[in-house]
């Protein structure tokens, strides 16, 4: 069975961008526009191993959209992307149970790619 990843970001281009270069690779995308939508797809039962969400977002921030799934209990590893330095100090203090892994804009796809087979524990052909 393929790999569920949430894409979360409110940039239509990211988006489409890397949903294509994701779904070549075989994974299932499923794209949120914003931290709002990702967390509506996930109250109306949407399953993912894995979401990418970006850390600043108009609408609601990646951090704000982790606290309210923590405090729902609907966890999952997470990869942040961040125009920003220091982009672990993001996560600190958070009561996550799951691997949050932060990469710094403009990151390669390889580097995407390999955070996401870390993760997920897999190798893709």
């Amino acid at each position: 069975m393929a790999a569920r990843i949430l894409l979360v970001d409110d940039e239509p281009a990211i988006l489409l961008l890397l949903e294509r270069l994701l779904d070549k690779k075989g994974f299932v995308v499923t794209v949120a526009d914003g931290g709002r939508k990702a967390l509506e797809l996930i109250a109306l039962g949407l399953k993912t191993d894995l979401m990418i969400i970006d850390k600043k977002m108009p609408d609601l921030d990646g951090p704000a959209v982790l606290q309210e799934l923590a405090k729902q209990e609907r966890t999952m590893p997470v990869i942040l992307m961040t125009g920003s330095l220091g982009a672990d100090a993001l996560v600190t203090g958070l009561s996550w149970p799951h691997e949050i892994r932060c990469l710094t804009k403009p990151a390669s796809f390889d580097d995407l790619l390999a955070a996401i087979c870390t993760m997920l524990k897999i190798t893709l052909p």
